[in-house]
This record gives C-alpha cells, structure tokens and sequence, in this order.
C-alpha cells in the first residue's frame, strides 16, 4: 500500500530540497579562473564606476594615466589610482563600450585619483573626479580635494556608494 503525502508536506520537503542545493552553491568556493587586475584593468573599472555615478549624463572616456611602475597586483595593500578622463558624445544611458565613443568638442575634462585594493575579496576601488584646473593644489592628498564626488566600488558586487 503507498502511502500518500499531504500537499502541505510534499511543498515542505521540496522548500528542504531547494535550500539544500542553495545552501550548497553558496557555500562552494568559486573558482578563481580571473587573473588579478593590472594597473590598466583597475583604470578601466575605475572609469566604469565613474561613469555609473548618479547624475553622469554623458559618459567619460580615459585621456591619460599616470604610470604606476610598482604596482603588485599579488600584495595585499592598497595601491592608487591616478587618471584624466573626458566627456564625450555618448549618453551614459546608452550602456555601451564607451572606449569607442568620440570625445566631446570642449567635453569637461576631469581629474581622478583614488585607491585599489585587493585586502578583500572581491577587489574594492575608492575613486574621487573633478573638474581639472591649471594649477593644481598639490598639498591635498588624493580625496582631499574640492567638492568631487567620492565613489566606493565592490568589484564583483556592482555595488556603488557615492558620498
């Protein structure tokens, strides 16, 4: 004689079931097949985060990057940023692959400094960008100036925090 489970009973064993399996993708480590980010990969996701930066209408493309011959990606420490970007053409709205976009004629060319950092898993970037002026104050550090707005960056999360 088979015995016959109330629909009550079959819906709890199949919530167990899907926990189970939940609870076991989440707890396995992900393989780690990504390299670490270069000086060059951190840039490009630091100019992704900027242009992710509520109230960018125009998305902002690199112009240049200042060398960081000593950069580890193996070290655990935190290592910085230093970029130029400009505005360009493309709406940030678009999301497309701003590399290919033109720059804007006389597009607000803005100067970006922040932090990289491979202390937590996964990567984080602290990144601040203003607007680029003749003479820059060089007695602030690289988050201490003007009214830029500073960006946190998960890398792997897509989480964002503008303060």
């Amino acid at each position: 004689r088979q015995l016959s489970q109330s629909p009550t009973g079959h819906r709890m064993e199949t919530c167990l079931k899907v926990l189970l399996i939940v609870g076991v993708a989440t707890a396995a480590p992900a393989p780690s097949s990504s390299p670490l980010p270069t000086h060059e990969d951190a840039i490009l996701a630091a100019v992704q985060i900027y242009n992710q930066q509520p109230g960018t209408t125009l998305a902002y493309r690199l112009l240049e990057a200042e060398p960081q011959p000593d950069w580890d990606v193996s070290s655990k420490t935190i290592q910085s940023l230093k970029f130029t970007v400009q505005e360009t053409v493309c709406l940030v709205s678009e999301k497309r692959d701003f590399d290919q976009c033109e720059f804007k004629e006389d597009g607000l060319v803005k100067d970006c400094s922040g932090f990289f950092s491979t202390e937590q898993d996964p990567p984080s970037i602290i990144i601040k960008c203003e607007e680029a002026s003749e003479e820059p104050n060089s007695s602030q550090g690289p988050l201490e100036t003007g009214e830029g707005k500073l960006a946190f960056y998960s890398i792997g999360h897509g989480e964002i925090f503008a303060v």
